[in-house]
């Protein structure tokens, strides 16, 4: 489950905005969050709550979003953090949410903290994220899932975007994108775990489609990188679970920009979530 919140404005300094009021954005309503978790847990499932708030949706967002910002900007952003991650923990709360995402990617803003990790400035803002986080922890009583793709950070989850989206030929081989992730793995992966010793989510699993004049929706080359993701996530059991990434939903015929909806690319997720979930 999600909830979207957008910015009101996003300079000179963001600013939150509860509604949706700017296209693609979506604040749940608490009933509808309550329905939608007992909906869950009566199928037997169990719930990840990942709060969002997405800049580049609010006008001049990308702008923004793909530049440097000051530590005035900053300040202020982690004021939106805690209003909103005080909320969203409580949310989760109420929802027994089995699980909820804090800091990290999901908010799109992390991997421009263009500072060394020794700077005055990101020191302290790790030190405010140690409060937030005791924050968090004196509301919601679940599983904490905490991702991060700065370099400056080393939190407990990754995404596909951690490890890089490799610009491979669409003819490339399952086993030679092995040979790409195993390395950006032993590079971005491995090293969390070996840190923390806690599980690692990884959050999300992600190819894009390599359209050629042969395979035109670009599925092949998508499937081949999904098929050897999931390989070497297999060889390392301390990471514990996974998301797919796709938003768009199934057109006819396929395009590119369709996610993994109808393509070969699901029937791989579905193999791997067989097989990592001891169905096979």
């Amino acid at each position: 489950m999600s909830s979207v919140w957008s910015y009101g404005q996003s300079q000179p300094v963001p600013t939150l905005e509860y509604r949706g009021v700017h296209a693609g954005t979506v604040a749940t309503p608490l009933e509808l969050a309550l329905e939608q978790a007992q909906i869950a847990h009566d199928e037997g499932l169990e719930v990840f709550f990942g709060p969002q708030f997405n800049m580049e949706q609010a006008p001049g967002g990308f702008e923004v979003y793909s530049g440097p910002k000051s530590d005035e900007w900053w300040t202020e952003w982690l004021k939106l953090a805690d209003e909103m991650w005080t909320w969203q923990a409580t949310v989760a709360e109420l929802i027994d949410a089995e699980y909820m995402m804090v800091p990290g990617p999901l908010f799109h803003v992390y991997e421009y903290i263009d500072k060394p990790s020794d700077d005055p400035f990101i020191i302290n803002f790790e030190a405010e994220q140690t409060r937030l986080m005791a924050k968090i922890r004196e509301i919601y009583s679940g599983k904490l899932i905490v991702s991060g793709s700065n370099t400056n950070y080393d939190f407990n989850g990754v995404t596909t975007y951690d490890t890089g989206l490799p610009e491979l030929p669409a003819d490339t081989t399952v086993a030679e994108y092995i040979e790409y992730y195993e390395g950006r793995f032993i590079e971005r992966v491995d090293p969390i775990y070996e840190k923390w010793g806690n599980p690692v989510f990884f959050y999300t699993v992600h190819a894009p489609a390599v359209p050629t004049a042969d395979d035109p929706s670009g599925e092949l080359a998508q499937a081949n990188a999904i098929e050897a993701i999931f390989q070497v996530i297999a060889d390392r059991p301390f990471i514990n679970g996974s998301l797919s990434w796709a938003y768009d939903m199934i057109d006819a015929p396929l395009v590119p920009t369709d996610g993994i909806r109808g393509r070969l690319a699901e029937a791989v997720f579905a193999k791997w979530y067989a097989i990592l979930g001891g169905e096979n």
